[in-house]
C-alpha cells in the first residue's frame, strides 16, 4: 500500500515537473518569436531612398529622417547631392552589414527642373548606388513631385539590370492629376510648373507608360485632407498607373497638416514604418 502511494507521489511530482518544463519551454519559444517579430523590420539591409519634390532641399526630408533615427527605425548613412550639371557628390557610405535600415537622401540642386530631367538625374544616382556600393534592392519614397519623378524612373528602367530592383514604393502628396490651383501656378516658375499642370504632357505620359511600371512593386499612396496644394483625388490618381492589388491608399484626415507638413507629421512616419519595415 505504501509503495503504491509512494509511486503515485513520484508520478505526480514527475508530471508536475514535466508540466513546468513544458510551460517554461513554451514561454521561451513565445518570447523568441515575439523578439523576432519586433526586430525583423529593423534588420533589413535594403536602403530606402528619399526623393524630394519641386523646390525641395536638404531640409525637405531632414527632420523626418532625424525622427526615424531617434525612434530606432533606421539610420541616415548617405546624402547624395546632384549639381545643376548632373555631377554627383556622395556624402557618407553604406555599411555592408547595417544594424538598422540604411536611409539615403537625394538632394537635387536644380529643383525646378522637369520631371523627365530630374528622372534622368535619379537614374544616375540609382546606377551609382549599384556600381559604387553594390546595392541590388531598394525601397523608394517620393514627396510631391518626387513621387512623379520616381514613377517616371521606374517606368523608364523596368527590368534593367543596371539599376537596383525597387521592392516598395511610397508617394506622399504626389499630384498625379496635377495641381489645379491657379494661384500656385502664378507664383511659381520653372520647367516643372508646366509638368505639374493638370492634363500636362508629362502627366499623360506617366499614364500612357503604365504598362512599363513594374507589376511586382508594393505601392503606398498617402494624401492629406488639409493639403491645399495637392487634392486627395490627384494624390490617389496613381491608381491609373498601379495595379489595384499592389496599391494601398491612406488619407491623413487632419486639416492642420498642409502639403509640406505631410513629411513633418508622425502620422505619416508611422505609415511609412509599417509599410517599409514591418
Amino acid at each position: 500500500m505504501k509503495n503504491t502511494i509512494s509511486k503515485k507521489k513520484v508520478f505526480s511530482v514527475g508530471a508536475m515537473l514535466i508540466l513546468a518544463f513544458s510551460l517554461i519551454y513554451i514561454s521561451f519559444k513565445s518570447q523568441i518569436a515575439e523578439s523576432k517579430e519586433n526586430t525583423s523590420g529593423t534588420q533589413s539591409n535594403i536602403p530606402t531612398v528619399f526623393v524630394h519634390g519641386y523646390k525641395g532641399t536638404y531640409n525637405s526630408f531632414k527632420t523626418m529622417l532625424y525622427r526615424f533615427e531617434q525612434n530606432g527605425w533606421g539610420k541616415k548613412e548617405l546624402v547624395v547631392y546632384v549639381s545643376a550639371e548632373g555631377e554627383i557628390t556622395w556624402k557618407g557610405a553604406l555599411h555592408p552589414d547595417p544594424k538598422l535600415p540604411p536611409l539615403v537622401q537625394i538632394v537635387f540642386e536644380k529643383n525646378k527642373a522637369s520631371i523627365a530631367e530630374t528622372s534622368t538625374r535619379l537614374q544616375s544616382v540609382m546606377k551609382g548606388l549599384k556600381d559604387k556600393f553594390g546595392v541590388e534592392q531598394v525601397y523608394l519614397v517620393g514627396h510631391s513631385m518626387g513621387g512623379l519623378v520616381s514613377t517616371n524612373y521606374l517606368e523608364s528602367t523596368k527590368s534593367n539590370g543596371e539599376y537596383p530592383k525597387t521592392l516598395k514604393f511610397s508617394v506622399i502628396g504626389s499630384p498625379f492629376d496635377g495641381i489645379s490651383s491657379e494661384s500656385y501656378h502664378q507664383v511659381n516658375t520653372g520647367e516643372a510648373i508646366i509638368d505639374l499642370k493638370p492634363d500636362s504632357d508629362a502627366l499623360n505620359s506617366l499614364v500612357k507608360k503604365r504598362e512599363s511600371f513594374p507589376a511586382d512593386i508594393e505601392v503606398m499612396a498617402i494624401a492629406g485632407s488639409g493639403d491645399q496644394v495637392v487634392d486627395v483625388d490627384s494624390a490617389f490618381a496613381i491608381q491609373s498607373i498601379v495595379n489595384e492589388e499592389s496599391l494601398q491608399k491612406h488619407l491623413i484626415e487632419d486639416q492642420s497638416i498642409g502639403h509640406s507638413g505631410l513629411h513633418e507629421t508622425e502620422k505619416v512616419d508611422k505609415l511609412l514604418k509599417k509599410f517599409l519595415w514591418n
